[in-house]
């Protein structure tokens, strides 16, 4: 614990680590608010909201991910590879889309808590490859053993998060579920960033290829603030309109 605090506190820019929070923490809340009214995917509305969190869910933890390795100091300059970038991007939607629509799709504590495992597995490649995107004078060396208890911890968190969407009646049940994820994201990247290593690299001609860090940090936070504010706008609505929407559902049959 105390190499954790070290790590957080001397090899990370703080400033920039309370961005990735709020990210992580807005993200995660309204990824669970919007999966919170996916009662019926055959209904149209929910259907939607379920996309809505899946592209929520993706990029914001992408985006956490880019902001919190902005936040970590390598010792020298990086670039990143937009390459290996996009591709983490990719790994990080097609993964939390699988496992947020298998939870969806079959509605019980053991399908949200297995979708919630698999997101966190999903984010945890997304995280390995955004690291191995780091263009830097320096070696990157993984240390084996804390890079899999960062993901065995963040996937049983993820897991957690998502059996408490649908364990608790209560108020409360959101911001838990949302705040267990947070906590999820961030055991990955403490855990595994706390114990590797950046050693000098004898091909330092290298690193001048790559994206910039300040255009990634534009361009995460924009993909991140447009998709969020989208997602927000089009069905966060008021329960009076899901209501007048069952009741058409439910008068069409009739009608026809």
């Amino acid at each position: 614990m105390n190499a954790i605090i070290d790590c957080l506190a001397y090899q990370h820019d703080l400033k920039l680590v309370v961005v990735a929070a709020v990210i992580c923490l807005v993200s995660s809340l309204l990824t669970m608010t919007l999966l919170s009214g996916c009662r019926d995917l055959g209904r149209e509305a929910d259907a939607g909201r379920l996309m809505a969190a899946i592209a929520v869910c993706a990029i914001g933890v992408w985006a956490t991910h880019f902001v919190a390795i902005l936040a970590y100091d390598t010792g020298s300059p990086v670039r990143y590879n937009p390459g290996i970038t996009a591709l983490s991007a990719g790994i990080s939607l097609m993964t939390v889309g699988c496992g947020l629509y298998l939870s969806a799709y079959y509605n019980s504590v053991v399908s949200y808590a297995l979708g919630g495992a698999y997101c966190g597995l999903g984010i945890a490649e997304m995280h390995l490859l955004g690291m191995f995107a780091i263009r830097s004078e320096r070696w990157m060396i993984l240390d084996t053993p804390s890079t899999l208890i960062a993901i065995g911890a963040g996937c049983a968190i993820a897991a957690g998060a998502m059996a408490t969407l649908v364990c608790f009646r209560s108020r409360w049940r959101v911001p838990a579920s949302g705040l267990l994820m947070v906590v999820a994201v961030c055991c990955l990247h403490f855990i595994s960033m706390t114990w590797t290593r950046f050693v000098p690299s004898p091909y330092a001609d290298e690193v001048g290829r790559g994206l910039d860090s300040t255009l990634l940090a534009v361009l995460v936070f924009s993909l991140w603030a447009g998709i969020g504010g989208l997602a927000a706008s089009r069905h966060l609505r008021r329960p009076q309109q899901d209501a007048d929407d069952i009741l058409a559902d439910g008068a069409l049959p009739a009608a026809a």
